[in-house]
């Protein structure tokens, strides 16, 4: 392996499935021109070798070879799905998912890498749906697919990815964030409102990108105008970000309203925090 030593996890999959395999008498082909002996032999070295190389390829974190073990583990995954434990593979299950968790990781830090350092938004949707093929229920991957389709303009889905994030982890905060965030484009603005105050500090501590979540809402500010989301950044930004910004954000919020009777929710709310220094 060219690239350095292996992760002693890494190595010890290969010494155990290697001590495992050598152990079995399908590598001694006993009778010649056996059409079903070489098939179980030939699929477990592709076995083998797609395990090795995908495990390998992703020890490398960079973003081709990354890619590239996604490739070539996705292909394993595949493989695998095709057979059922038996004598010759009494390990499959454990294996297949082995392969299949260390897909996610991957798709995840490749959705984060093209989103977060990238701003590729293509991409990061790509291995999104990649992985809620792999696994629906995924909490982040759902989460995740509601903000890029927001980002992509499909509401519909952003909205539908959403519930389904809040249905499998109804405790995390950031689907209640996102609900929100769509109250305030609907105009339901006591509803944004009540789901922003069940939000608790503790909740969001290492749970959530904040900074990443503001700039979503302040993005569709930018592009809408709508004052509810500047109201929306400044109340997350006062609670759970820079408490001066958010301060300044609230702020320019009421002035923007104007009196305009149909924010009353917020501008109460927004009074309600300035006057506390």
């Amino acid at each position: 392996y060219q690239h350095g030593p292996l992760p002693d996890e890494i190595k010890n999959d290969l010494y155990r499935i290697l001590a495992t395999e050598n152990q079995r008498s399908i590598w001694e082909i006993q009778k010649t021109n056996t059409l079903g002996t070489m098939d179980i032999v030939s699929g477990n070295v592709l076995g083998m070798s797609l395990f090795a190389l995908g495990f390998c390829l992703a020890t490398i974190r960079e973003e081709k070879y990354v890619v590239a073990a996604v490739l070539v583990l996705e292909r394993l995954h595949a493989l695998l799905l095709t057979k059922q434990p038996d004598s010759n593979f009494p390990n499959l299950l454990s294996v297949r998912s082995r392969v299949a968790e260390n897909l996610r990781i991957n798709y995840r830090s490749l959705r984060a890498y093209y989103y977060n350092d990238q701003f590729k938004l293509d991409e990061a949707w790509d291995y999104t749906q990649r992985s809620l093929r792999l696994t629906p229920n995924d909490f982040a991957s759902n989460q995740d697919a509601s903000v890029f389709a927001w980002l992509r303009g499909d509401s519909v889905a952003a909205r539908k990815y959403t519930r389904e994030a809040s249905r499998i982890n109804p405790s995390n905060p950031l689907p209640r964030i996102s609900m929100a965030f769509f109250d305030l484009i609907d105009g339901n603005y006591k509803g944004a409102l009540v789901k922003y105050k069940n939000i608790k500090r503790k909740e969001v501590t290492g749970r959530t990108n904040m900074v990443r979540t503001i700039d979503v809402v302040l993005a569709e500010f930018d592009k809408t105008s709508k004052p509810a989301l500047l109201f929306g950044a400044g109340w997350l930004n006062y609670h759970f970000g820079d408490e001066d910004l958010g301060r300044t954000q609230l702020a320019g919020f009421s002035q923007m309203i104007d009196g305009d009777s149909s924010y009353t929710v917020l501008v109460e709310e927004v009074n309600n925090l300035l006057k506390n220094r």
